[in-house]
């Protein structure tokens, strides 16, 4: 009977350490890529800039820190205007690794949408009301690869 006991309290474990405690509602939106079953909503349904949330200070401060917590990251900085997140990271090293540079992108706006969604759970995605144009490089006269994406488009274009 114990052996019995302790494998079920074995696998409870092992199926309570797989699921990780999140939801789909808490897991973090990824630009461009689309959750299966999950349909794109309409423009009707979206929300325009002036209907959404402002971007608060904190959730953009967050962002930064995290993404600055890199190495290879020397600042980073998030810019709000008018219906645009403009995200810049600057990088130590201009020899950078393209794909690596596009995911440092990436997790960048990844970590910003999540923070707002947090802060702003009745909204809608971040990315179907701003515009967003990401720039990595050694500094700001200088950038290594840019990115964007408009609201009706599925992903980030390098």
């Amino acid at each position: 009977m114990k052996k019995l006991l302790i494998v079920f309290v074995a696998m409870l474990g092992l199926v309570l350490a797989a699921c990780n405690g999140q939801t789909k509602e808490e897991t973090p939106e990824k630009p461009g890529v689309e959750t299966p079953g999950e349909t794109t909503q309409t423009p009707e349904e979206t929300q325009t800039p002036e209907e959404a949330p402002e971007i608060s200070k904190s959730v953009i401060e967050k962002a930064v820190t995290s993404t600055k917590d890199n190495m290879m990251i020397e600042d980073a900085t998030a810019e709000v205007k008018d219906n645009t997140v403009n995200l810049f990271v600057t990088v130590s090293d201009a020899s950078i690794d393209m794909k690596y540079a596009e995911q440092t992108g990436e997790e960048f706006a990844n970590l910003l949408a999540s923070n707002y969604a947090e802060e702003n759970a009745s909204a809608s995605k971040l990315w179907d009301m701003y515009d967003l144009t990401i720039t990595i490089g050694t500094d700001k006269d200088n950038p290594v690869i840019k990115g964007s994406k408009t609201t009706d488009a599925d992903k980030i274009k390098w």
